[in-house]
């Protein structure tokens, strides 16, 4: 591509350039890149730099560094998105009650945040499978305003139809090295949820598939738990 683009003349090749980086910035919603490629060609036509050409016509060197830069930029970003599409829980990263807040939330960050956890779910808490809304029997439990959180993973971020725990389960099952603990955390309680569906189905198949979706979630947690403590 570089090398075609130097047998052509300085504002054509910087043009087709720029229409096709703004192309690839789009295709990965990097609206950030767009704004900092149109700088770089205003940039470089105020410099002057697409009209420094070597005697044979040819674009100048500071052009091609110009290009290779920008291609480079644009293919990290493009690899970035690409890894944030295939995240485990990609509903975490969105904007949730209209406030920045809950982006990436995580509810057991101190151990009294943990040991309240596991007072809700000894009280019986459970969470919809409709709607994902926590449902705390335990009225002391259910009033505290530190639940905020975890309400908001129940009916935002975990995972409630069984397509969407087999995608994570598959997730887990080609992850590299330790899960983040925000991860981790929302695999747990996705266990938890898949446990408490078992109970509830009628027709044998039907738990035979969930209880097969629990044992590969609980494979993937321990695994993880093994490879921590290695």
């Amino acid at each position: 591509m570089f090398l075609s683009l130097t047998t052509l003349s300085p504002s054509l090749s910087l043009t087709i350039f720029l229409f096709y980086s703004l192309l690839l910035c789009l295709l990965s919603h990097s609206l950030s890149l767009c704004v900092c490629l149109i700088c770089c060609f205003v940039y470089c036509r105020v410099c002057g730099t697409v009209c420094r050409t070597g005697r044979d016509g040819r674009i100048s060197m500071s052009v091609v560094w110009i290009v290779c830069v920008c291609w480079l930029v644009c293919q990290m970003s493009i690899t970035a998105s690409l890894r944030w599409r295939r995240a485990l829980y990609p509903s975490a990263f969105r904007v949730k009650r209209g406030t920045p807040a809950f982006i990436n939330p995580s509810f057991q960050k101190t151990v009294e945040e943990a040991g309240l956890l596991y007072e809700v779910l000894l009280s019986g808490g459970f969470m919809d499978a409709m709607h994902g809304t926590l449902h705390v029997p335990d009225a002391e439990l259910s009033s505290l305003r530190r639940l905020q959180v975890l309400e908001v993973l129940c009916e935002d971020v975990l995972p409630r139809s069984l397509s969407e725990i087999l995608r994570v389960s598959a997730g887990l099952e080609q992850q590299r090295g330790t899960l983040r603990l925000e991860d981790f955390e929302r695999t747990v309680l996705t266990l938890v949820f898949t446990a408490q569906q078992i109970q509830q189905k009628q027709s044998t198949a039907q738990r035979e598939i969930w209880r097969n979706t629990l044992i590969r979630l609980y494979q993937a947690i321990k695994a993880d738990l093994q490879h921590t403590h290695r």
